[in-house]
């Protein structure tokens, strides 16, 4: 490589200059993450994986460029995609540990179901559904049929060969919770299973932590 003659040395360390300048704005700001890809072990939902980022971390990064955004917001929308269903979200207002007394632990459990199986002509589809109370009691609250909010046809007119995309709407003040397909499949797709939880279920103000959990 050839060295600069003496005229173009200012112009090179001017560019440089700007270059190293923006680096360290970047890397001086807070980096907004934007996916996070999980591989979740099928443990009959005993196994709960936490996501790297609280739903009020997230909020916090929402507003660091935005102007007059509140500390509190009022709804909060969660979409993920899974491929075969049998999958649980958890949101609780505190970690969940075997260690740590669960007397104020409170959760909101979105459930969605397995695809149905398109190799037969028996049809069948088990129940999505909202709830609330212990991620560790779905055999329980299948069983008995222990639900806020169910639906067996949450995947009518679904294309059930490729990634499902999914919307849990969560709107902190009424209590409001909504469950449906985001994507292509919500064109076809308008099924919704929606709960009005109140205060002295849970209180949805202060759920913050996302966890995910598979069944068989």
């Amino acid at each position: 490589m050839m060295p600069l003659d003496a005229t173009s040395q200012p112009y090179q360390k001017f560019v440089l200059d700007k270059i190293f300048k923006i680096i360290e704005q970047r890397l001086n700001e807070s980096q907004i993450t934007h996916d996070i890809a999980v591989t979740i072990p099928a443990s009959k939902f005993e196994e709960l994986i936490v996501l790297p980022i609280t739903i009020s971390q997230s909020n916090t990064l929402y507003c660091l460029d935005k102007a007059q955004t509140s500390n509190n917001p009022e709804l909060t929308c969660i979409y993920w995609q899974a491929m075969n269903g049998d999958m649980m979200l958890t949101i609780s207002n505190e970690e969940i540990s075997p260690d740590k007394d669960p007397s104020n632990l409170q959760c909101l459990i979105c459930y969605v179901a397995a695809k149905s199986s398109t190799a037969t002509d028996d049809f069948h589809q088990v129940y999505s559904y909202l709830n609330y109370g212990s991620p560790y009691q779905h055999e329980t609250n299948v069983h008995t049929n222990q639900f806020k909010a169910k639906s067996n046809v949450f995947y009518r007119g679904c294309n059930t060969d490729d990634f499902f995309t999914f919307c849990l709407k969560i709107s902190h003040k009424t209590g409001e919770v909504i469950l449906s397909h985001a994507g292509p499949n919500g064109i076809y797709n308008h099924e919704k299973i929606q709960y009005r939880f109140g205060k002295s279920e849970i209180d949805l103000s202060r759920i913050d932590f996302i966890y995910v959990s598979a069944g068989n």
